[in-house]
């Protein structure tokens, strides 16, 4: 799904783009989703492997017609608690995409070096996220597809 939508519309060699292609369920089900909705991108990184900001993702996703993760959030929290509260809040959310909610990962919103990832990003999953004691490649089934009328 990924290459049928999206992976022409990148074309820059030095552009690296990261996402969750969700069109495979794995342990969580979305809700159905446009079959060009299922990857959704959520890091860029540039020839030297730096990480842009989160604004420069979203322009660069734009520009190409490329959905990017929901953000649930924008701003600074004022400590540790503040952001463990939140996120503790949010675990409990349903998904923006529908279903349950895997987790929440949280970034500086500027560009950073990737020498600098683990002090710039961070990733909380929901207790029990995995329910199932197999690999999701193992009985690997599409997720639930909504059409349009504005599809072709």
């Amino acid at each position: 799904m990924v290459k049928k939508h999206h992976a022409w519309k990148v074309t820059e060699p030095d552009a690296y783009l990261y996402g969750e292609d969700i069109y495979g369920v794995h342990s969580i089900e979305y809700g159905a989703v446009r079959e060009r909705q299922t990857f959704h991108a959520f890091a860029l990184r540039d020839a030297q492997g730096d990480f842009s900001s989160m604004a420069a993702l979203e322009r660069f996703a734009a520009e190409r017609n490329i959905p990017v993760v929901p953000v649930v959030f924008r701003g600074a929290f004022a400590s540790l608690a503040e952001m463990r509260k939140f996120i503790q809040g949010e675990h409990a959310n349903r998904s923006a995409l529908g279903g349950e909610r895997e987790g929440i990962v949280v970034r500086i919103a500027r560009g950073f070096a990737s020498a600098e990832f683990a002090r710039n990003v961070c990733k909380s999953v929901r207790q029990d996220h995995v329910q199932t004691d197999r690999h999701w490649t193992r009985n690997w089934r599409p997720c639930a597809l909504r059409r349009d009328q504005d599809e072709d």
